[in-house]
């Protein structure tokens, strides 16, 4: 099992070091490219001319090794090509995600080694080509523009480093692809750990020098329970998602959105990278992803947005998801409270029109429900820790039965409390939401209350 692990690792490291020798040759001739954009040219020599490019794990069949360069042949989109290529592109196996590595480091840091540009052939989205300019920044730019660029002033008087940025052929072909339209990745069920698991885990001991829920609970992810509290979600069996894959919450992005539900997302590039002023790092940063300096990113298709009144009420809005991003960009403003915005455009005929949200989720088409049972009540907190910052005073508690069959298929915990500097008034600290897919819970969407200094 030790000499199977080496073996595994110093794969892993060849492949991150861009192959650096051909992989070991099938009987088959079969190969796949390795590289990312890679130069195919019409004969072997290094100042042939480039006939075309194929990206990241196309597969294709090698019929000649040449010293460096392998002639290879494949098929794509119905027509035959033919040509030369590197033959450290090639590797006897498709690249996996775990053979570039992860984006960023344990301590959140960017991963130099992270081989951006590959990921974004193997899965391309808007997500993965910032990641992409990102690279390009880091990898393209001299050693000393680099460091201009990074030497930032430390106060607003500072004069900001002159940008250097110029078209790269690889980046102009991403932004090609995602403007043609694509639907981006990741679109597996997204209720993957449900909350008998997390209770589960949770029962264990906690890790020496952990912090005490007292302190953490108010911005963690939900974690099916109220600290200190015997508040339980309700014992379910199947009901009406009987799969999770068609339902999301209504803080998801629009690449959640393509990714789930299977619509194109399209992509445009706006505008040149500048710089500007974080006023809480006290430095000058660039925003934006090599040369991009905005992004609008809109669906093909409309989609149907959920509202569950706290009378019963479910109204149906339809909206194209669309938004201009601004790539790296600073969040200098600090907006009190919990932000939720009603992205819903037109009411559908038929629908109540909801004045009372309690709870949004987003589908493809609009469920026939336009009512739903509610139970609720009112659960006293627990008596106050002294190092509790934000004591609960109670927990308000929302059964929601969309399709009237008496089994909850949401469940809205409002956790009231009282904050450092918001006054003694007890106020909605934090909301948390849950759905029963399949007859188990599972986390949905969550806010809490911000105060800014």
């Amino acid at each position: 099992m030790r000499t199977f692990a080496r073996q595994r690792r110093g794969a892993a490291l060849l492949l991150l070091a861009g192959g650096a020798a051909l992989a070991r040759a099938q009987p088959d001739g079969k190969r796949w490219i390795h590289g990312s954009w890679v130069n195919v040219r019409a004969g072997a020599g290094a100042d042939s001319p480039v006939v075309d490019h194929l990206i990241t794990n196309t597969p294709v069949a090698l019929r000649a090794e040449n010293g460096k360069s392998c002639e290879i042949g494949w098929t794509q989109d119905g027509r035959e090509g033919k040509g030369f290529v590197a033959c450290r592109l090639l590797g006897d196996k498709p690249l996996t995600p775990e053979d570039l590595g992860t984006p960023t480091l344990p301590d959140g840091q960017p991963n130099p080694q992270y081989q951006a540009a590959r990921a974004f052939w193997m899965a391309p989205s808007m997500a993965n080509l910032f990641l992409a300019g990102d690279h390009f920044a880091a990898t393209l730019l001299p050693p000393a523009q680099r460091k201009l660029e990074q030497g930032r002033g430390d106060n607003q008087n500072d004069k900001a480093p002159r940008l250097v940025r110029y078209p790269v052929p690889e980046f102009d072909a991403m932004k090609a692809v995602l403007a043609k339209g694509v639907i981006a990745p990741g679109g597996a069920d997204p209720w993957s750990e449900s909350c008998d698991e997390l209770l589960a885990a949770q029962a264990q001991p906690a890790r020496k020098g952990e912090a005490p829920d007292v302190n953490t609970w108010r911005a963690q992810a939900p974690q099916c329970r109220v600290p200190r509290m015997a508040l339980r979600l309700p014992a379910v069996r199947a009901s009406l998602f009987k799969r999770g894959d068609r339902l999301l919450p209504a803080t998801a992005t629009i690449e959640d959105i393509s990714a789930r539900f299977g619509i194109v997302e399209r992509g445009k590039a706006f505008g040149q990278p500048k710089w500007e002023y974080d006023r809480y790092e006290d430095a000058w940063r660039y925003t934006g992803a090599w040369d991009i300096g905005q992004y609008e990113l809109t669906l093909d298709k409309p989609v149907v947005e959920h509202v569950v009144g706290r009378t019963g009420l479910v109204g149906a809005y339809q909206w194209t998801p669309q938004e201009r991003i601004t790539p790296n960009g600073i969040q200098n403003g600090c907006a009190s409270g919990m932000s939720e915005d009603r992205r819903g455009k037109t009411l559908l005929a038929g629908y109540p029109d909801i004045r009372d949200e309690l709870l949004w989720f987003q589908a493809p088409q609009a469920l026939p429900y336009r009512t739903a049972k509610i139970r609720t009540r009112v659960e006293r907190g627990p008596k106050p820790a002294s190092d509790e910052a934000i004591p609960i005073k109670r927990v308000a508690v929302y059964e929601i039965d969309l399709n009237g069959d008496g089994i909850p298929d949401f469940v809205h915990w409002e956790i009231w409390g009282t904050g450092a500097l918001i006054g003694n008034d007890p106020v909605v600290t934090r909301w948390e939401q849950y759905v029963n897919v399949a007859g188990r819970w599972y986390p949905f969407a969550w806010n809490y209350e911000v105060e800014c200094t």
